[in-house]
């Protein structure tokens, strides 16, 4: 059974199927499994209910205008991952879906679908005032990394920023508020800035914890000539191959001899010489998915041409005689 990777300044997570609910279901706490940073619902307006079963076979906690709070005390960096469905709802104010970093003095929150006051500056900011548009798509995984160089993914694709956090202390996170409606399953949250490589592993164990990813990849290969001369420089495009966060790998499969301009980006080049061009192009996406595309190329020499010829007629009593003249070249 795949466990969570073992990633430095994990300071808390929080699993729905670990959550502490009354008879009628709505939430009592929600129990930090690696610290004692517990959320609770900070106000008498629980709107928090657990649904058993919900997604991939596990249990999901459902907020209808509600929203948990923690005491962290994790520094000006952080890295928190949620596994959630936002719903994204126009009858509501913006930073009911909104993701944000507030603050006054050193100390500051970081908000998911949540705000502080009326409508507060924020230092933070993720999408400007659509982040909900983000949030429209099911399931997904959302990586936030708050820092010096901030990053928002989901499912690995990166989206928009607006701002940074800088030499601010944050010292309290909120999941949620009035106004906000998702369906979580899991939160976990690091006292720094993880970089993409350790994203891509915690993103991928997620993948695979909850049964979801995009969609298989494809490979496409667009060949600039199939037919090209010798000597001629033929271009190999893979852009129209589809899939998240794409890494590219060429390779000559015949000749041996055969030469790539590049082996890694959307497309490479080579010299035609005659014969024969096996080219293959592998695309992996962020969850290790691969396709492979494979195209011919057949390059055409110079084409012989028979030289021209005359045919001379002559008279001789009554009869034609015919000889012809091969012109050589």
């Amino acid at each position: 059974m795949a466990v969570l990777p073992n990633i430095s300044g994990l300071i808390a997570r929080y699993r729905a199927e670990g959550a502490k609910v009354g008879r009628d279901g709505t939430l009592i706490e929600w129990p930090d499994e690696v610290g004692s940073n517990h959320l609770y619902v900070p106000t008498r307006h629980n709107y928090v209910t657990r649904s058993r079963r919900a997604f991939a076979g596990k249990d999901v906690l459902d907020f209808e205008g509600s929203g948990l709070t923690s005491t962290l005390s994790w520094g000006p960096e952080a890295t928190v991952l949620v596994v959630a469905s936002f719903n994204d709802r126009p009858d509501h104010s913006f930073y009911a879906q909104d993701v944000r970093v507030v603050g006054a003095g050193p100390t500051g929150v970081f908000l998911i679908g949540g705000h502080r006051g009326a409508r507060p500056t924020p230092i933070f900011r993720l999408d400007g005032e659509a982040v909900g548009t983000s949030f429209t798509s099911g399931y997904r995984v959302h990586s936030f990394v708050l820092g010096s160089t901030p990053v928002f993914r989901t499912n690995g694709t990166a989206n928009t920023l607006t701002g940074a956090v800088t030499g601010l202390t944050l010292d309290e996170f909120s999941l949620g508020g009035p106004g906000f409606h998702a369906s979580v399953a899991e939160v976990i949250v690091y006292e720094r800035a993880l970089d993409a490589s350790e994203l891509d592993q915690i993103e991928s164990y997620l993948e695979g914890e909850y049964g979801f990813s995009d969609p298989v990849p494809t490979a496409v290969i667009a060949a600039s000539s199939q037919s090209p001369a010798p000597a001629e420089v033929v271009t190999l495009d893979g852009t129209g191959s589809t899939g998240s966060s794409l890494t590219y790998s060429w390779n000559i499969l015949y000749p041996t001899t055969g030469t790539l301009s590049s082996t890694t980006g959307t497309s490479t080049d080579f010299e035609a010489r005659n014969g024969v061009y096996y080219a293959e192009l592998t695309v992996e996406d962020l969850f290790g998915q691969q396709a492979q595309a494979v195209t011919g190329v057949d390059v055409q020499d110079v084409p012989y041409v028979l030289p021209p010829e005359i045919e001379i007629f002559e008279a001789v009593s009554n009869l034609i005689v015919s000889s012809r003249l091969i012109l050589a070249d």
